[in-house]
């Protein structure tokens, strides 16, 4: 949803070439950044948790197979 906004801003803001179009893009690019900034670090604190469960057992095998991915 965020992503078709930014490139609708940027086809918009190259057609009109106004200040106040770049500003709209440049605002929906950095809530775009925002939103992948989150959900990479959401990913990563997912799979260090998956991680954590499995050291110190028998299933430390589990935890090469997370790191090699």
């Amino acid at each position: 949803m965020q992503l078709e906004k930014k490139k609708i801003s940027y086809l918009t803001a190259l057609n009109m070439k106004k200040p106040e179009y770049w500003e709209n893009y440049k605002n929906d690019r950095r809530n775009v950044k925002r939103l992948v900034t989150h959900e990479s670090n959401r990913v990563w604190d997912q799979k260090c948790a998956e991680i954590y469960t499995h050291i110190g057992g028998q299933r430390c095998t589990e935890v090469w197979k997370f790191l090699r991915m």
